[in-house]
């Protein structure tokens, strides 16, 4: 989960369109709900290819029907293998949702597709009810899509049929709401709605957002506890005295939730698999392991992760990862008087998944006096630093208590952009700053900025000042002898409702004589008493005059 811009745009441009178009090579064309019909003995599907089939004289008139059935048979067991994989997909996302708390809406996109072809010939027919029950066991709520928006249901010029009496016609009817049946199912079955027959995408999205963020959690007891033969039951919730209203809830539940044979077997080699691994490993070992490969943070031990990169002399870029872990929960031994241990591991993967550096170590953390240990941002932070190419990364952790076994872990993504193409850039946002000389108002001048430390968790309290610090990479310089830089700063602050709360207007920055062109240091500060406690987005903005070039950084914060 991730609202970093760049990561998206990186996931998107691996998305790779491909039309779920399943059918044969043979004319003339047929498609997947026409073999449906032919299979289900429709006699206007069936009489218009027997027929198409005799008067072209392709084979003899007693082979026709043979071979048309051949031919629906075949469309069918590809649209089956098609749409197993994606229902199955789908109940693997219901299940790995479980490791977030809290209710989960899904938003299932999709051109539609038929229920028919796992009925005859596929083995996944039953997934609906145990995607919804998946659904409701784990607090998600899907709401579907239908990709093709506003549709007609007429045929297009991919479909080379021609229909003198109708009977394509007649056949064709209902393709259109079957391909949308199963949608509106697992929508109205987990409590959402489906979108169907419109091109009003964005306004239904906004909405959909809006409802889910106020419902009412019911909890209740059957009062025969009794089993019963019926797998499926049923669940109905009215509102006394006010029929006009509708309830939008999970429809029911399986009474049990078994594993195939095939999965079962999968889990029980996976667990062999993972137990033979263990063996040769320290439990804190593959505690770590587990913890970063986790698709969701674990957060039994409090780990959090800010991760930042500068651009050096010696190294070039150097991406920080730091670790903050809280300390008010550790394992102090008996008397709550030793020292505790955590050990610590952590990550660096490219775009590609693979390494691109890693680090481990153990951290001793000696008990706080009482009045101290219970403080909401006691913790110890360590900082690990690695060289690294320009590119996009993610970085994980984990932190595992010796004693008590907690384990907390926490991931980020961040880009390093190339500073060799010469484009005005800007470091990471190093927040929590507090430049030298600062004044009751914002204070925007770049100075020489001594050793500092920054805030790792990004939560400030109104009374304070929030100060943060980057550097400007790839500044021109006039033309002009005394080739001097002409850039100018932008500071915008957004609420968590994406409303500018703050906006400071653009001023030109003094450079000091002694300052490192290559890397310009800025420095700004202002007062948090204004704010509403909140979370909030720190926006920068640099320009540059001279090549009419804009560079921007952003970074979340909390105010308490």
């Amino acid at each position: 989960m991730t609202d970093n811009k760049a990561v998206l745009r990186a996931a998107l441009a691996r998305l790779k369109h491909v039309a779920y178009r399943v059918q044969d090579t043979e004319q003339p064309t047929m498609t997947e709900y026409m073999a449906l019909k032919i299979e289900q003995r429709d006699r206007d599907a069936l009489g218009y290819y027997i027929n198409r089939c005799v008067s072209e004289s392709r084979y003899p008139p007693s082979k026709c029907f043979e071979v048309v059935s051949d031919r629906a048979r075949g469309i069918i067991q590809q649209a089956s293998a098609v749409t197993a994989n994606t229902l199955y997909g789908l109940e693997n996302l219901m299940r790995s949702s479980a490791q977030l708390t809290g209710r989960k809406l899904v938003l299932l996109i999709s051109d539609g597709f038929f229920l028919g072809a796992l009925a005859r010939y596929g083995n996944a027919f039953d997934k609906l009810p145990q995607i919804t029950d998946e659904a409701r066991r784990h607090g998600v709520v899907i709401y579907t899509i239908d990709a093709r928006g506003l549709i007609s249901g007429q045929a297009d010029a991919t479909v080379n049929l021609v229909d003198g009496n109708g009977a394509l016609d007649r056949a064709n009817l209902g393709e259109i709401p079957a391909s949308q049946d199963a949608l509106h199912a697992l929508a109205a079955d987990t409590g959402g709605r489906a979108l169907r027959n419109s091109n009003s995408i964005t306004g239904w999205v906004t909405d959909t957002i809006k409802e889910t963020s106020n419902y009412y959690l019911l909890a209740w007891r059957p009062i025969d506890a009794e089993p019963r033969a019926v797998k499926f039951k049923r669940i109905s919730v009215r509102i006394v005295g006010h029929p006009e209203m509708t309830v939008r809830l999970p429809r029911g539940y399986l009474e049990s939730v078994r594993q195939s044979t095939e999965q079962a077997t999968i889990a029980s080699k996976s667990s062999a698999k993972t137990a033979a691994a263990d063996k040769v490993t320290s439990p804190a070992a593959a505690d770590l392991r587990s913890a970063l490969s986790a698709t969701y943070p674990q957060h039994a031990l409090s780990t959090i992760l800010s991760v930042t990169f500068l651009d050096t002399p010696d190294n070039g870029p150097v991406l920080t990862s730091s670790t903050q872990i809280a300390t008010n929960n550790l394992g102090y031994g008996a008397n709550d008087q030793q020292a505790a241990t955590i050990d610590l591991a952590g990550v660096i993967l490219n775009t590609e998944g693979k390494p691109a550096a890693s680090f481990q170590t153990k951290l001793n953390v000696n008990s706080l006096p009482e009045n101290q240990a219970n403080a909401d941002d006691a913790g110890v932070i360590y900082n690990h630093r690695a060289p690294l190419s320009p590119g996009l990364y993610q970085v994980r952790v984990a932190a595992r208590d010796e004693r008590s076994g907690r384990i907390g872990s926490a991931m980020q993504w961040i880009e390093i952009p190339d500073l060799k193409s010469k484009t005005l850039s800007l470091s990471s946002l190093l927040i929590g700053v507090q430049p030298v000389g600062e004044t009751q108002k914002v204070s925007e001048t770049p100075t020489t900025v001594p050793q500092v430390q920054f805030s790792v968790n990004h939560s400030f309290k109104r009374s304070s000042r929030l100060g943060f610090l980057a550097f400007i990479y790839n500044a021109a310089h006039a033309s002009s002898e005394s080739g001097a830089i002409d850039l100018t700063s932008q500071v915008q602050v957004f609420n968590s409702q994406g409303q500018m709360v703050i906006e400071t207007p653009a001023r030109r920055l003094a450079i000091n004589g002694d300052a490192d062109l290559a890397r310009i240091p800025y420095a700004a500060s202002f007062p948090l008493q204004a704010l509403a406690p909140d979370s909030y987005v720190l926006r920068v903005i640099i320009t540059d005059r001279i090549k009419k070039t804009t560079a921007m950084q952003q970074v979340s914060f909390t105010i308490e």
